[in-house]
This record gives C-alpha cells, sequence and structure tokens, in this order.
C-alpha cells in the first residue's frame, strides 16, 4: 500500500505483498509477491535521501547521506528500506509471516551519490511495476464483484418464481377447500338417504306383519269353510275362498314388487357411492401428485439453500482472511513506521543532501501514483457490500423458512381431508352393512312367509282328512264333497303354481342380492387396498416431514453460525476502524517527529550501541510473537476443520439411525400381515372343510329321501294291484283309505319344492315312518270290511284302473274331456 499526505511534504510509501497469499474472490486464486519499500519524503529544507539496511546479525546500517552537486531547493528526506536488507515474508495458507534479512550492500561510508541515484530509480521501477500489479488485481476483483452481482440478480429471479409457485399452491389448497365443501354436502344427503332407507326398512315390516296377518285371517276362514259351512256351501263359496286366496296371492306379489323397487334403490344408492369413492380416488390422486411436485420443489429449494450456505461460507472465509491480512499489513505498516521513527531518532544527528532533478521527478511520481496505489476505502466499499449481500441472503433464507412454514401447513390441511375421506369410507360401509342386515332380513320374512304357507296347507289337509273320516254320512254327500275337494284341489294347486313363480322370483333376487354382495367385497377390497396406499403415504409423509425438520434444524444452526460470523465480522471491523484511527495518529506524530528531526538535524550524532543491542532484542520478539500467532491460528484452523468433519459425521449418524428405524417398522409391519394372512388362510380353509362336509351330508339325506318316496310309492302300487280282485266296482262313497291321499299329496307338492333345511327334513322322515308304521299294523277292525271293499277305483268311461280316489279324480277330467 501506498500513503499520500494532504501537503505532499512527506511521501511514504509501503508495499506489503505476500509470498505463496491466495485472496479467494470467488474461484481465482491471484498470487501477489512484492517487498516491502518505504520512502521518507521530502520537505522545504533541502533533499534527503536515506537507506536503512539490515544486516543478518539485525545491526541497523545507515548509509546513502550524501548532498548533491547541483544549487536546485530540494529539502527533505527520503529513506527507502530496501529489498534486500529486509524481507517481509506473509504466507496466506496458514497465516504465518517471517522476517528474512540478508547482508547484500556496503558498508556506509562505500556508498556514492551514483548508487544512491542508482538505487532509487530501481526502488521507484519496482514501485511502478507494483503499482500496475495492484491496478490489474483491482480489475480482477470488479469483475469478480459484477459476476457476485450478477448471480445475486439470478438469485432474486428464482425466489420470485418460489413466490410464484407458493401462490400457486395457495389457490389449489383453496380449491381443495372447496371440494372439501362439496364432500361435506354431499356426506349430508347421504344420512338423509339413510334414514330415508330405515324409514322404508320399518314401512316393509309393517306391511309384512299386516301380510302375515292377512294370510292368517285366509286360513281362518279356510278352517272355517272346512269345518262349519262346508255341508251347506255351493260354488259360491268356492269362488269366493278361490279369490280370497286370488287376494293374498296378488298381495304377495305387490310386496315383493317393492322389495324388489327397494332393492334396486339400494342398488342405485351402492353406484352413487361407488362414483363418489371414485371421486375421492381421483382428488386422491391428484393430492399426491401436488405432493410429489411440492417435494420436488423442495428438493430444488433445499439444494438452492445448500449452494447459498456454502458461498456464504465461502464469502465469510474471504472477508475474515481479507481482513486478518488488512489488520496484518497494518501491524507491520505501523511496527515499520516505528522502526523508521526510531531510526530517524538514531540518526537523526546525520545530515546528507542531495539535489536531483531525477530525484524530484520521481518524487513526484510518486505523489502523483499514491493516491491511485492506495485503494483501501474501496476495499472498505466492497466489503460493505459483502456485508450487504450477506444481508439480502439472511433475508432469502428467512422467506424460505416462512415458505417451509406454509408447506407444513398445507400439509396439515391435506392430512384433514384425507380424515375426512377415511370418515366417509367408514360411513359408506356403514351403509354397506345395514344394506346386508336388510336383505338379511327380507330372506328371513320369505322363508319364515314360506314356512307358514307350508305348515298352513299340512294343517289344512289334515283336517281335510279328518273331516273326511268323521262324517256320519258319507255316502249321502260324496257328490257335494268331491266337488268341494276339486274346487280346493284346484285352489291348491294355483297356489302352488305361485308359490313356484315366488321361489322363481325369489331366486332370482337372491341371484341378483349374490352378484350385488361381490360387487360391495369388490369395493372392500379396494376400499383396503386404498387404505393401505394411504398409510404408506402417510409414512412416507412423516419421514418426509422429519426430515424436513432436520434440515430446518441444520438451518437454524447454521444461521445462528451466520449470527456469531456477522458478530466477528462487526468486531474486526471496529478493530480495523481502530487501527485505522491509530494509523493516522501515528501518522501525525510522525509528521510532527519528522519536522522536529529535521530542525535537529544539523547536530549529527552517532546511535549508541546499547540501542542496537535493544532494536536487535526488540526485531526478535516481534519476530518471535509472530511465529507464536501464526502457530496459534494453525493450531485454531485445525480444530475448525475437526469439528466440522465431526458434526459432519453425526448429521450422518443420525440419518443413518433414522433410516434403520424405518426399515424396523417396515418389516415388522410386513411380518404382522403375513401372519394375519396366514391365519385367515387357515380359518378359510376350516370353513371350506365344513361347508364341504356339511353338503355331503345333505347330499346323503336327499338321496335317502328319494329312495323312501320311491320305496313308497312302489309298495302303495304293489299293495293296490293286490287288493284289486275284491274291490267292490259299484261303491260312490269315500272309503276310509282316503287317508293314504295325504302322502300322495305331499309327493306332488314335494315335486314343486323340495324342503331346504335339516328340520324340514326330519318332519318328513318321522312323518314318512309314521305312515310306513301305521301301514305296516293294518287297519282298524272296524275297518277291515271297508279297506277289502275300497281298494281300488275305476273310471266310469274308460274302465281304466286306480289306486286311490285322488289319482281318479285327477284322471276323470281329462278323460271326459277327451
Amino acid at each position: 500500500m501506498a500513503f499520500a499526505s494532504p501537503s505532499h511534504q512527506l511521501v511514504t510509501s509501503a508495499t506489503i505483498l505476500t509470498n505463496n497469499a491466495s485472496i479467494n474472490y470467488g474461484s481465482n486464486n491471484q498470487q501477489l509477491l512484492g517487498q516491502i519499500n518505504t520512502v521518507g519524503g521530502q520537505d522545504q529544507s533541502g533533499p534527503l535521501v536515506r537507506s536503512q539496511l539490515v544486516s543478518n546479525n539485525g545491526t541497523v546500517i545507515t548509509s546513502g547521506v550524501q548532498e548533491t552537486s547541483d544549487n536546485s531547493s530540494y529539502s527533505g528526506a527520503k529513506t527507502t528500506m530496501m529489498t534486500s536488507g529486509f524481507n517481509l515474508q506473509m504466507s496466506g495458507h496458514d497465516g504465518m509471516r517471517g522476517s528474512k534479512m540478508t547482508d547484500s550492500t556496503p558498508s556506509l561510508t562505500d556508498i556514492t551519490l551514483e548508487q544512491a541515484v542508482q538505487k532509487l530509480q530501481e526502488i521507484e521501477n519496482e514501485n511502478m511495476a507494483l503499482r500496475d500489479n495492484l491496478r490489474t488485481h483491482n480489475a480482477v476483483v470488479k469483475k469478480q464483484y459484477e459476476a457476485l452481482a450478477e448471480w445475486r440478480k439470478n438469485e432474486n429471479d428464482k425466489f420470485e418464481k418460489t413466490k410464484a409457485l407458493i401462490t400457486a399452491l395457495r389457490e389449489e389448497n383453496q380449491e381443495l377447500q372447496v371440494k372439501m365443501m362439496a364432500k361435506n354436502d354431499k356426506e349430508k344427503e347421504l344420512l338423509q338417504k339413510v334414514l330415508t332407507l330405515e324409514e322404508e326398512k320399518a314401512h316393509i315390516q309393517r306391511q309384512k306383519a299386516i301380510s302375515d296377518q292377512k294370510l292368517f285371517n285366509v286360513h281362518k276362514i279356510a278352517e272355517d269353510q272346512g269345518f262349519r259351512g262346508l255341508p251347506n256351501e255351493d260354488f259360491d263359496a268356492g269362488q269366493e275362498a278361490d279369490n280370497l286366496v286370488f287376494v293374498s296371492t296378488s298381495e304377495k306379489e305387490e310386496v315383493i314388487a317393492k322389495m324388489e323397487d327397494d332393492l334396486a334403490a339400494k342398488v342405485e344408492i351402492i353406484d352413487q357411492l361407488r362414483t363418489n369413492l371414485l371421486k375421492v380416488e381421483a382428488e386422491l390422486t391428484s393430492n399426491r401428485e401436488t405432493m410429489k411436485q411440492l417435494l420436488l420443489d423442495m428438493e430444488s429449494q433445499q439444494t438452492l439453500k445448500v449452494t447459498i450456505e456454502e458461498e456464504n461460507r465461502q464469502l465469510t472465509q474471504q472477508i475474515i482472511a481479507a481482513e486478518a491480512k488488512l489488520h496484518k499489513q497494518m501491524e507491520s505498516w505501523m511496527a515499520m513506521t516505528k522502526r523508521e521513527m526510531q531510526a530517524e531518532q538514531m540518526y537523526s544527528n546525520q545530515n546528507a543532501v542531495t539535489k536531483s532533478a531525477q530525484q524530484q521527478s520521481a518524487s513526484e511520481r510518486f505523489e502523483k501514483g499514491d493516491e491511485a496505489l492506495f485503494s483501501f476505502p474501496e476495499n472498505v466499499e466492497d466489503l460493505m457490500n459483502i456485508a450487504k449481500s450477506l444481508e439480502a441472503k439472511q433475508k432469502e433464507e428467512r422467506t424460505v423458512q416462512a415458505l417451509h412454514v406454509e408447506l407444513d401447513e398445507y400439509r396439515k390441511k391435506n392430512q384433514s381431508l384425507q380424515e375426512e375421506m377415511e370418515k366417509i369410507k367408514t360411513q359408506f360401509k356403514d351403509l354397506t352393512d345395514q344394506h346386508r342386515e336388510t336383505v338379511s332380513l327380507l330372506k328371513e320374512a320369505q322363508a319364515q312367509g314360506k314356512e307358514a304357507a307350508d305348515k298352513l296347507s299340512q294343517e289344512y289337509e289334515q283336517k281335510l282328512m279328518e273331516m273326511a273320516k268323521n262324517r256320519p254320512d258319507n255316502r249321502a254327500i260324496q257328490a257335494s264333497d268331491t266337488e268341494d275337494m276339486s274346487i280346493l284341489r284346484s285352489q291348491v294347486l294355483t297356489l302352488i303354481q305361485e308359490v313356484d313363480e315366488a321361489q322363481n322370483k325369489l331366486s332370482a333376487a337372491m341371484e341378483a342380492i349374490n352378484m350385488k354382495d361381490t360387487r360391495i367385497r369388490e369395493l372392500d377390497e379396494m376400499n383396503s387396498r386404498l387404505r393401505l396406499d394411504y398409510q404408506r403415504h402417510w409414512q412416507e409423509s412423516t419421514t418426509l416431514i422429519q426430515h424436513l425438520r432436520s434440515q430446518i434444524n441444520q438451518q437454524s444452526r447454521a444461521e445462528a453460525e451466520n449470527l456469531s460470523i456477522k458478530n466477528q465480522h462487526q468486531k474486526l471491523q471496529e478493530s480495523f476502524s481502530k487501527l485505522v484511527t491509530d494509523y493516522k495518529e501515528l501518522q501525525e506524530t510522525f509528521e510532527v517527529y519528522r519536522v522536529q528531526m529535521e530542525r535537529q538535524s544539523s547536530y549529527p550524532r552517532q546511535p549508541s550501541k546499547e540501542a542496537m543491542e535493544e532494536i536487535n532484542r526488540l526485531t526478535a520478539q516481534v519476530i518471535a510473537g509472530d511465529e507464536a500467532i501464526a502457530y496459534r491460528d494453525e493450531q485454531i484452523e485445525k480444530l475448525k476443520q475437526r469439528s466440522a468433519l465431526e458434526s459432519q459425521q453425526d448429521e450422518e449418524i443420525q440419518l443413518l439411525k433414522f433410516q434403520a428405524d424405518l426399515y424396523k417398522s417396515d418389516f415388522a409391519a410386513e411380518r404382522e400381515a403375513r401372519t394375519k394372512l396366514a391365519e385367515e388362510r387357515t380359518k378359510l380353509l376350516d370353513e371350506l372343510q365344513q361347508l364341504q362336509e356339511y353338503n355331503r351330508t345333505l347330499k346323503e339325506e336327499l338321496e335317502g329321501y328319494n329312495q323312501r318316496q320311491i320305496n313308497d310309492m312302489q309298495r302303495r302300487l304293489r299293495d293296490g294291484s293286490m287288493a284289486g280282485d275284491t274291490a267292490d266296482r259299484f261303491r260312490t262313497t269315500v272309503p276310509p283309505s282316503y287317508r293314504h291321499s295325504g302322502s300322495t299329496w305331499n309327493h306332488i307338492q314335494r315335486k314343486h319344492h323340495l324342503p331346504k333345511n335339516r328340520e324340514t327334513l326330519r318332519l318328513i322322515t318321522e312323518r314318512s315312518k309314521d305312515h310306513h308304521m301305521k301301514a305296516s299294523r293294518g287297519p282298524r277292525p272296524e275297518e277291515d270290511e271297508e279297506l277289502q271293499s275300497f281298494q281300488q277305483f275305476e273310471c266310469p268311461k274308460c274302465n281304466a284302473q286306480f289306486p286311490d280316489i285322488d289319482s281318479l279324480q285327477l284322471h276323470v277330467p281329462d278323460c271326459i274331456d277327451q
């Protein structure tokens, strides 16, 4: 550096350059090599040229005090610390400084005026070269500053882009809130539909009770007709009963139609729920896509933050290194001025006046070029600009943190939406369960109605048989009984046909219900898959949130470090400003002292040996202190590097621990799912085996039942053919063997619909066993005569023989029509 006083009386040029000192601006490393030169100025009393040389043993030799021969009016002194006499080397890599002292100049008495002028010219050339080098380095620094400004502009553009992205995400969040409100409205509508379905269920139950009551009334009327009004009833009464039967069947058809309508309505509700589920799945996929986009944006922001932190760290290191170098330069400059003042004190009694036009031109050139060489204020402005850029980066980091907070809020809202979607799914499941319950109730009602109809038909048949047995005058009312029996039989046949049709409709409805059940199972499986996907994405989101929290903690620690660096930077600026003020004060005192020394220059005196020893001792102490400071700085730098490595290793260990915990939880969940699947598989296999065993038993019972029926029919036909020879063909009344028609009637009824449970099979087998036991015991004594006379029946037209009256009555209408 070079400094010029305002009065141009004293020119003090000091250039401190470092060997292996790299000032890092961006990515360029510029090395500045040079020497330390101190040039003392001039005043109006006369030219004075001094050259301070330090030998290897630390002694200071003063030479070059000569006066020029011309009569020019120069009065001044110029003191030069030559490169060969004292070299100060500064290493920018480890902060160590050392001094190198050589003795390459002759003694004080051997220096002539020409040698002094030559030395001054060499010093002038070196200073010119150093000034050019400083100018080039200032241009490089300016280019680097322009690149930094361009980078800041790009960062501002990126910040604007992220801001636009956040605004778009806010708008999307508002749209999702609107959709959520619409979902709530749909949920209310679904609840209302559920209430209406419950009301319809209650209405169906009431209608079932009414139909049961009507059926009971019909059977009561039939019983009344069979017991009381049968001898006196005519064809009109039979027609009225037929009308009642048809009315009851029409009511059953209406009930079945209503049930089918309810089933269709429930199918529509299921379709609507399915469409709602598809919409929810579409929204879930859209939310997943937005989440992926947010993750990508977060990764880009994270990389941007890492690059900003790295550049911030590099800039802080550069600022600290530059401030340390400036501090060291100022300390060395102050030490040089102190040494120069001591040299002036020691050699103030010596006077050498030289007048040279070349020296005058050189001094004028130094005075003109000092302002260009000294670039400290520009460096301060650069430091202030860098500090401002650091503050702007801190603001950008704050905005990024605010964006992280907004992203967390958006994730919380998304989680609430997913919880509401889970509620809707549970409501859908409840609706399906209610639908299944209503279907099961309908099945039970139909089964109960069917069982009641079977029981009533059997009771009606038994009562008719008992009525036929207990009549006193069977012969007188045979014709009316046959007519009534034919009417009732036709009605019963129509009822059987209607029951068959109702059973076919019921089977079709059951098939439709089974199809709907399969669809509901598919929807349940889809719902379970969606739940698994939701759990997986929830785990991923939790891991991502934890990772982001760790990154936020790291960012907070980096901000704390940045604040500490900023505080240190402020302290260094304050100390640097104090050093500048101290330097100015020293310069002023040096000016005053120089004037005093020039006034006392007429009294030359030789330095004492004690003063030289003291100077050498102080110089050695300064060098030792510099070495100790350099060693301490090196140790501090090593400790900083070690702490940075340990912190990085701690972060990596935490991340690895988190990944291990995540893998462990995933493995445990997968193992639990496998065990559950194995248990369910074993349960299903057990149920399948039970069902197969039950099916096999049912098949065996059905085969036995069919075999028993065939044997019964063969036995009856065989008995009828054996008793046909002794039968009375002119008998017209109903014989007591009419009780055997119940088995034939049951056989006809069983052709239409077989029993479907074990209870009905047991009742039928018991009844057939009782019938076989009665047949094996034989008829009572009072009935022997009638049994022998009425074992075979004959058609009056075609003379066809039949084993019982029922077969004959079924044959006669067809034979007459032919």
